[in-house]
């Protein structure tokens, strides 16, 4: 059985996580500057690795002073997001890794996550164990991408954006190019480092790439992403000041791993640490939060085929363990 998180993380947790909830502003210092004769004020912010500057107006007018005192407000909450993510580090709570995060932070703050987009993979992973309230295994492995799913219903709220992917993600690392392979429009990004960030979607009726026209990108659709994606929550990826994201519910990402370890025709290798992973987060999530599994197994039921059968293999292996148990 994992170990269980310390009740004095998960509130830490719980405090971020409502933190972020309402909303964050745009948190920037503040300074003065002389400029023909008048003192004006401005916000400097940071967003990832670059820096942009906003004037407020000029020194003692009302509006002004009171921008920069909003500015300050959500300098110094931030602050304190900070702190409570460090915290929550030092407790041994898994944490994505620093081109990961960076990643993150710049595909949130461009409202991805709030237009639809669900992180999947092995970042989506990291997130998990406040959620279940257990240690999971493998969760601070050092990962080189970001796999980023988009329901095809969604499509039109991720194109309204009206940025394109490679721009946002230039701003976590200027070095991320779009990966074309001859094609008219990508469907994967990287960066100098070999860090990469793909996109992909629910099945349709045609394999074909789904092309999400205002971010420029095309999104290659997966048999079982609907399923995966179906119902997702939210999340803190801590990182930073903590980056609120969209994960899959774990009864789902469980079953899906194991559905994907049961398929595996190439690279095999990965399919015992997808079995891992899923029945650590099964069992946790019986031990945290048995409603939301049981949720779980009877969407898989209601789909059949495979789903329905790694549903019943899951509840026979969890009486199995009870009865032996008692």
């Amino acid at each position: 059985m994992q170990r269980p998180i310390p009740l004095n993380a998960l509130t830490l947790y719980a405090d971020l996580d409502q933190s972020l909830a309402g909303g964050t502003g745009a948190p920037g210092t503040i300074s003065r500057r002389q400029e023909n004769g008048q003192r004006r004020l401005y916000a400097t912010i940071r967003e990832g690795l670059r820096r942009r500057q906003v004037y407020l107006g000029s020194v003692g007018d009302r509006e002004a002073e009171a921008a920069a005192q909003r500015y300050r407000v959500d300098m110094e909450q931030a602050r304190q997001r900070r702190s409570t993510v460090s915290a929550l580090k030092r407790l041994g709570i898994p944490a994505p890794p620093l081109e990961a995060g960076r990643v993150l932070e710049a595909l949130s703050r461009a409202g991805l996550f709030e237009a639809g987009g669900v992180l999947v993979g092995t970042t989506a992973y990291q997130c998990y164990p406040c959620i279940v309230g257990h240690m999971l295994p493998s969760a601070s492995l050092v990962t080189r991408d970001v796999d980023l799913s988009i329901a095809r219903i969604a499509v039109p709220r991720l194109s309204a954006l009206g940025r394109p992917l490679e721009e946002i993600l230039q701003e976590a690392d200027p070095s991320f190019r779009a990966d074309m392979r001859g094609e008219q429009a990508p469907k994967s990004y990287r960066n100098r480092a070999g860090f990469s960030v793909d996109l992909l979607t629910t099945p349709g009726r045609r394999d074909e790439p789904v092309l999400v026209k205002g971010l420029g990108t095309f999104a290659v659709p997966l048999p079982f992403m609907d399923f995966l994606i179906a119902e997702p929550i939210s999340a803190v990826a801590l990182y930073g000041r903590g980056v609120r994201v969209t994960l899959p519910s774990p009864a789902r990402f469980a079953l899906h791993k194991l559905l994907i370890a049961r398929r595996r025709t190439l690279q095999r290798q990965k399919a015992p640490k997808d079995v891992a992973q899923a029945w650590a987060l099964i069992e946790a999530l019986g031990a945290f939060d048995a409603d939301a599994l049981a949720d779980g197994l009877d969407a898989a039921r209601r789909r059949g085929g495979d789903l329905k059968a790694i549903a019943g293999d899951v509840e026979a292996t969890l009486a199995s363990a009870g009865s032996s148990t008692s």
